[in-house]
């Protein structure tokens, strides 16, 4: 919700793993220089000390209940920024790589045609969204109109609880 809020308000995305050590998510936030961190409250002790504002998604609802309700203006063009992922780089510090939105609508446009999804399907988001296949997993899904499902740690203690859970949809 977060990441589509950001790119209808105009804005490009820094996916962050809360799973990486406290030293990279550092890094990333020192060179991305994001002004607004959006989070949940569970997480937010897991952050390295920040600058900027943090949100909470799931618990900042009074504050984020102010805003309008209107749509947004919004003068995003296609050679904007849409998101910063971040490789291990070469020297062992991330390294950002920035995708337009030009590239997310092409790669989106030709990969829904390629996988012909449709409303009635299902896509599986089983990538960590701080990897470039999260992009592929999360928007031609959406864009179709199909079902995203997140998987969730359960799903990674086995074959088995994977398959049981993939048969619940």
């Amino acid at each position: 919700i977060g990441m589509l809020g950001i790119l209808k308000a105009g804005g490009a995305y820094v996916p962050l793993d809360p799973t990486y050590p406290t030293q990279r998510i550092s890094d990333i936030l020192a060179d991305s220089q994001v002004p607004i961190l959006l989070t949940q409250q569970k997480l937010k002790s897991k952050l390295p000390a920040y600058q900027g504002q943090i949100m909470c998604l799931d618990s900042d609802w009074r504050c984020i209940a102010l805003e309008t309700r209107e749509k947004p203006m919004t003068r995003t063009r296609p050679n904007n920024l849409a998101y910063i992922i971040y490789t291990s780089g070469s020297t062992g510090k991330p390294k950002g790589v920035m995708i337009e939105h030009r590239s997310v609508v092409n790669y989106v446009y030709h990969t829904c045609k390629l996988y012909a999804l449709r409303p009635a399907d299902r896509v599986l988001l089983f990538s960590s969204i701080s990897f470039d296949s999260s992009v592929d997993e999360i928007f031609c899904g959406l864009c179709c109109g199909s079902t995203l499902v997140i998987r969730t740690t359960e799903m990674l203690d086995s074959i088995q609880k994977f398959l049981e859970m993939s048969r619940r949809w």
